[in-house]
């Protein structure tokens, strides 16, 4: 009977693995993508990366994937693997908040990545945890939006507002998904419970 549920928990932190994995690398690329932008690293001759760039870039994401296997090794094999997914989501929150200061711009098309986070987050650890995350994720954006987006001549802030929705969306995604997650724990429960009978 326990052989079902570490089979389900195994699936679902192989399916979380991939996705934070590449969130990792959509980050690199958000980077990149800012670094390039600014001609910080760019051949101006041809506007083509020099070699020095594309160096960096495979490294970075060599060691990326490095240290993400060996931290994945790691977790399987310690026993309070709770405590460290949470860690590790709200390291995940603040990199992706690093990423919205450093792209402020009128409009952030970044703020989805925080949805990574809570879809992960929601389906770990369960609803708790997951509104818990969405709603740290929603009082980043809108605190970043306070500081660092300037208000209008008439006094009022539309990014903000604008992202008072986006805040929505992201309670909207763990509240569901955490109930679905409840609704899948149980029905194993039930099934684990018929077949002891």
């Amino acid at each position: 009977m326990r052989y079902l549920e570490d089979m389900k928990r195994k699936k679902i932190y192989n399916i979380i693995s991939i996705v934070k994995l590449v969130s990792l690398l959509f980050c690199y690329i958000i980077v990149y993508n800012r670094i390039s932008t600014k001609n910080i690293y760019l051949n101006m001759n041809n506007a083509f990366p020099n070699v020095f760039t594309v160096q960096v870039l495979i490294c970075s994401i060599i060691l990326i994937y490095i240290a993400w296997s060996f931290f994945s090794v790691k977790i399987l094999n310690f026993r309070n693997t709770r405590t460290i997914e949470i860690v590790e989501n709200f390291i995940f929150i603040a990199l992706y908040s690093v990423l919205d200061i450093m792209c402020r711009s009128s409009v952030s098309e970044y703020k989805f990545m925080f949805l990574f986070i809570i879809i992960t987050a929601t389906l770990q650890l369960g609803i708790k945890h997951g509104m818990i995350t969405a709603l740290v994720s929603a009082v980043s954006v809108l605190v970043i939006d306070l500081i660092y987006v300037p208000v209008s001549s008439s006094g009022v802030n539309f990014q903000f507002q604008n992202d008072l929705i986006v805040a929505a969306v992201y309670v909207l995604t763990a509240w569901p998904l955490g109930h679905y997650v409840e609704i899948e724990d149980e029905s194993i429960r039930k099934k684990i419970l018929n077949l002891k009978i």
